[in-house]
């Protein structure tokens, strides 16, 4: 039959092995967060590069804006219905 300080100590290494586990979920959280936030700048930076393109394409004066213009709509919507929430 185990001591109570066999017992203590038994439970204080299973303690211990629950912190290591929670600190290690903490910085999975973190490395998430931070892939997430990549994501957010990436589809914004996409978003600015694409929207540079149609103003540039619709400054043309060969340019048929209508057909572009829809495009650039859809593409828009496309990519706000499927916002993460983020920012």
């Amino acid at each position: 039959m185990p001591s109570i300080w066999q017992a203590l100590e038994a439970k204080e290494e299973t303690i211990r092995v629950l912190e290591q586990a929670i600190a290690r979920k903490d910085g999975d959280v973190q490395l998430l967060q931070m892939a997430n936030q990549d994501l957010v700048v990436s589809k914004e930076e996409t978003i600015s590069t694409l929207q540079a393109q149609v103003d540039e394409l619709m400054s043309r004066d060969d340019a048929p804006t209508s057909p572009i213009r829809f495009r650039w709509a859809w593409l828009n919507r496309l990519l706000t219905a499927q916002s993460d929430g983020v920012g």
